[in-house]
Parts: C-alpha cells; sequence; structure tokens
C-alpha cells in the first residue's frame, strides 16, 4: 500500500532537512564548527535516516517524497559545502562537482517525470557519495590531519563521478526504446 496523503511524516522531514540548511549557514557563518553547528548537522542526518525510514518501513512512499527527499539531499549539502567553501576553505573545485551533478540529476529527473512519469532513485553510489561527502563536511570542521582531508576529498570526486555515470546509465536505459515483444 503507498501512502499519498500531503501531510505524512517522510516528507515533512524532508521539508524540515530543506528548512535546516540556512539555520547551518548561520552558525557556520557565525560560529564555524561550534555546537550550534555540529547539533543542527547531527539533526539534519537524523532527518534523513527518518524519512528513509518511515517512507519504507511506515510505508509513507509517495510521488512527492521521491522528489522531496533526494531534493532535501541536494539543497542541504549544497548549502553546507557552500558555507564551507566560503569560511572554511572547502574545495571550491568539490562544490563545483556536487552542483553540477546534483543540477543535472535535478534536471534530467524533472524531463524524466514529465516525459516518463518515471523518477530515477537513488542507488547504492549515490548514497555512498553522499555519505561521503558527510564525512568530508565533518573533516572540514573538526582539527583533521591534511592528508586525511585529502584521502576524503579525492574520494568523494570520485565518488561523485561514479555516481553520476550511473544515473546517467539509468536515464540513458529509460529513453532507449524497447523492442516489441515477440508472441512465443
Amino acid at each position: 500500500m503507498i501512502s499519498t496523503g500531503p501531510l505524512i511524516l517522510a516528507n515533512l522531514l524532508s521539508v524540515l532537512r530543506m528548512l535546516l540548511a540556512p539555520l547551518v549557514l548561520w552558525s557556520l557563518h557565525r560560529e564555524g564548527a561550534g555546537q550550534t553547528t555540529m547539533v543542527l548537522l547531527m539533526a539534519a542526518g537524523v532527518t534523513d535516516l527518518l524519512d528513509g525510514y518511515a517512507a519504507r518501513r511506515l510505508r509513507q512512499v509517495s510521488p512527492a517524497g521521491k522528489i522531496l527527499d533526494p531534493l532535501a539531499d541536494k539543497i542541504f549539502l549544497g548549502s553546507v559545502c557552500s558555507g564551507l567553501t566560503a569560511w572554511h576553505g572547502f574545495p571550491l573545485w568539490l562544490l563545483t562537482m556536487q552542483i553540477v551533478r546534483d543540477v543535472a540529476i535535478l534536471a534530467i529527473g524533472a524531463q524524466l517525470l514529465r516525459t516518463h512519469q518515471q523518477v530515477i532513485r537513488a542507488n547504492l553510489l549515490g548514497k555512498a557519495s553522499t555519505t561521503m561527502m558527510g564525512f568530508t563536511i565533518v573533516c572540514y570542521l573538526l582539527p583533521t590531519p591534511e592528508n586525511l582531508r585529502l584521502v576524503l576529498v579525492v574520494a568523494c570526486a570520485v565518488l561523485l563521478v561514479l555516481s553520476a555515470g550511473r544515473y546517467a546509465q539509468r536515464w540513458v536505459e529509460i529513453l532507449r526504446p524497447h523492442p516489441p515483444a515477440h508472441p512465443a
């Protein structure tokens, strides 16, 4: 059973994550890696875990949720990485990679939704790149050895490229015309 009600817990948690983005930016600018910033980052992480749980386990999957959850992730991560780039030395090129990939995914997703009524679901590489970006964000907030930062940044960049490739592959599969079935 798929719930399509407008006020379901999973969707509310995704919206809450989007609303946390400006608060994290304010906190990053004001206090850097202070207690408020870390609490807000943890709260965003919890909303991400809980909206996935609510969607799957409580059967609160909705068409809106299929759009809201990844949109919330992209808005939140883009905002936090932008703040880190502006105030904490996060690599601009990595932020650019993240934004380009996410905008492409959103554009492709909107096109597929409009033309094929389909949304490309998150895949393992996409989830891994988001998780790696989370670790990379934390290493820019806490005292971290430079060589560990470099390893995380490179791993994050590789996962961004691989996940973009997987989304592109899935897009091509959806758009590829399927041959008509032959009667047996």
